[in-house]
């Protein structure tokens, strides 16, 4: 299994531009519906901020892994998004989040749910990785160096 499987050039955004973190939510919910478009924005926002309300999916180190289940969804589908400023994110170390990696996954596969949890968490503390997603500038730029980290995996 390959993260990069999941996540599309459309559903990537190296300029995120909200100052919170219901916004950053909203502008990820943005990118699934790119690749998405019949999803409920709605009912997408409801299970991200859901499972934020459990504990924050801000990890620390300036990402965040915003995550969730859906009813309806016949494979799992993610977005990819960079706020270069950082934005208050609730992260558990209490530092700015920069870097936002949200997946939906259908509701009753809870077994890829973990498994792709588990890639992203050793992708992301990839240090070269990290710092290639980190100094994107582009979406192409974001885009390619996840797909390279995801390949090193």
């Amino acid at each position: 299994m390959r993260l990069s499987d999941y996540l599309q050039i459309e559903s990537v955004d190296a300029q995120v531009g909200a100052s919170n973190k219901r916004g950053v939510l909203r502008a990820l919910v943005g990118l699934l519906l790119r690749v998405a478009p019949d999803l409920d924005p709605n009912e997408v926002v409801h299970v991200l901020e859901q499972r934020e309300a459990l504990q924050s999916t801000g990890i620390g180190n300036g990402i965040a892994i915003p995550h969730g289940r859906l009813e309806g969804l016949s494979q799992p589908i993610a977005a990819l998004g960079l706020s270069p400023g950082g934005i208050d994110f609730d992260s558990l170390d209490g530092g700015q989040t920069h870097l936002f990696f949200t997946v939906l996954v259908p509701s009753n596969a809870q077994g890829l749910h973990l498994k792709i949890l588990a890639r992203v968490s050793r992708l992301l503390s990839d240090k070269d990785t990290l710092a290639g997603l980190l100094g994107a500038t582009a979406q192409d730029d974001l885009y390619a160096a996840f797909v390279e980290g995801d390949s090193k995996l």
